[in-house]
C-alpha cells in the first residue's frame, strides 16, 4: 500500500500515557520510492532516452542546415535541450529518492528550474 500506513505499538508495561515521535522509512522490494511513484521513475527514464534520441536527430539537422535556420528553429532547439534536461534531472531525482529514501532538495530545485 502507498500513502498512509498504520503503525501498531504495544505496551506490556504499566505506562499508560506515552508520547511516541519519530519517522518511519518503508523500503519496498523496488526501493524507498512510494508505490504510486515507481512508474514515474520508469516514465522519466524512457522519456529521457527518447528525448535524447530526438534531440540528437534535431541538432544534427540544425547543424546540417545552419545557413537556413530561422530564429524559431533556434528557439525550438533550446526547448528540445530544456526538455531533455528536465527529463534527465527528474529521472535522477526519482532514482536518488528510490535509493536513499528521501528527496534531494538540490535535484528538486534543478527539476523545478527546468520545469518552468
Amino acid at each position: 500500500a502507498t500513502g498512509e500506513y498504520i503503525l501498531t505499538v504495544t505496551n506490556c508495561g504499566s505506562t499508560s500515557a506515552t508520547l511516541l515521535k519519530g519517522q518511519v522509512a518503508i523500503k519496498q522490494p523496488h526501493g524507498y520510492l512510494p508505490g504510486n511513484k515507481i512508474w514515474t521513475l520508469y516514465w522519466w527514464g524512457w522519456f529521457t532516452l527518447v528525448n535524447a534520441f530526438l534531440s540528437v536527430v534535431w541538432i544534427i539537422a540544425v547543424v546540417r542546415h545552419r545557413s537556413a535556420v530561422m530564429y524559431v528553429q533556434k528557439v525550438f532547439t533550446g526547448l528540445v535541450v530544456t526538455a531533455f534536461m528536465e527529463g534527465a534531472v527528474q529521472y535522477f531525482l526519482h532514482k536518488d529518492w528510490n535509493n536513499s529514501g528521501s528527496e534531494s532538495m538540490v535535484l528538486f530545485a534543478l527539476a523545478m528550474l527546468f520545469y518552468g
